[in-house]
């Protein structure tokens, strides 16, 4: 299932905006397979469950958990085996990790800069340069 999510907060600024509805793929979701086998056969249409969201997450993608009580959007910073680390792109807040559990899904965007690798490479840039903000080094 694909829900709709209206968020709060500054920490994903200027990509996600307070308001902004945003749209997760949720973990629980069955999807249907189609195609062909090698043999060219039809590969009859099979539903799975996205318990292999674990698998498609990836770091520089946003994604919607659960922690401290609260459902947050941030983006993936790094994959472990038990769970996703995440933080904000503003750099206000501290990388946590959150089990698969606690992992309700993906934000899905056709805008590069909040999935993959360009999104992990933006997020860097965006917390190196807001560093001197903060603390100027001159």
């Amino acid at each position: 299932m694909i829900r709709a999510i209206k968020l709060e907060g500054s920490s994903m600024l200027p990509l996600f905006k307070p308001g902004d509805i945003v749209f997760v793929e949720d973990r629980g979701q069955k999807s249907e397979v189609r195609g062909q086998n090698s043999d060219n056969s039809t590969l009859h249409s099979t539903p799975y469950p996205l318990a292999s969201i674990p698998y498609t997450l990836r770091p520089g993608d946003c994604a919607v958990y659960d922690f401290g009580g609260r459902r947050l959007l941030h983006r993936v910073i790094a994959k472990e085996a038990g769970g996703l680390w995440f933080s904000d792109d503003a750099g206000r807040i501290k990388p946590h990790f959150a089990p698969w559990e606690r992992v309700a899904g993906k934000a899905l965007s056709g805008n590069p800069l909040k999935n993959g690798l360009i999104g992990l490479g933006y997020a860097k840039l965006r917390r190196f340069f807001d560093s001197f903000v903060k603390s100027p080094k001159w």
